[in-house]
C-alpha cells in the first residue's frame, strides 16, 4: 500500500492514518508471549493484519455512501422536497447495502477482531443506526438542510447561537 501511495495512486496521508488507527487497535507485541505460546498469538496478529484491507474497504464504502446520503438529503431539503426524492430513496438503499456488508464482515470475522476495534465498530454502528430515525424526518422535511450537514448537535447549536443577535 505504501508503494501505491508513493506512486500517487493512493493518498499517502490517509493511508498512514488508517495504518496508525489499525495499529492502535491491535494487541501489543508483548502480548505475543503468553501461555498460549508465541506462535499462536503471532498467528492471531497476522490474521488481523490480513483482515485490515478488507475491513478498510468495507468501512470506506459505508462512509462514502453515508456522505452521499447526507449530500442528497441536503439537496432534497433545500429544494423544499420538490427534487431529488428518487435519488434519496436510491441512496438509502445503497447506504443500507454497505451497512449490511460491514455487519456481515464483522459477524464472519468477530473472533479475529481485537476488542478495542470491536468497541470502535460498535460505536460506529450506533451512529449509523441513527439514520433510521432521521430518514422519516428528512422525508417529511422536519429537518433543516443545515442539520444534514452538521451531524453533531452541539455544532448546530453553536452555529445557531452565533447567528442570533
Amino acid at each position: 500500500m505504501r508503494q501505491a501511495a508513493a506512486a500517487g495512486v493512493v493518498n499517502a496521508v490517509s493511508l498512514e492514518k488508517q495504518i496508525s488507527f489499525m495499529a492502535r487497535s491491535l494487541p501489543a507485541r508483548s502480548a505475543a508471549l503468553t501461555d498460549d505460546g508465541p506462535v499462536s498469538r503471532l498467528g492471531d496478529r497476522a490474521e488481523v493484519q490480513a483482515l485490515f484491507p478488507r475491513m478498510t474497504v468495507a468501512i470506506s464504502a459505508l462512509v462514502h455512501e453515508t456522505q452521499r446520503e447526507r449530500g442528497t438529503s441536503s439537496l432534497y431539503l433545500s429544494s423544499g422536497g420538490r427534487r431529488f426524492a428518487d435519488q434519496l430513496h436510491g441512496q438509502w438503499v445503497s447506504t443500507d447495502a454497505r451497512r449490511a456488508e460491514l455487519m456481515l464482515f464483522r459477524r464472519q470475522n468477530a473472533a479475529s477482531l481485537p476488542p478495542p476495534l470491536t468497541s470502535q465498530l460498535d460505536q460506529a454502528e450506533d451512529m449509523v443506526s441513527e439514520l433510521g430515525t432521521r430518514r422519516p424526518r428528512i422525508m417529511t422535511r422536519q429537518v433543516m438542510p443545515g442539520e444534514c450537514i452538521y451531524s453533531d448537535s452541539s455544532a448546530r447549536g453553536s452555529r445557531r447561537r452565533a447567528r442570533s443577535p
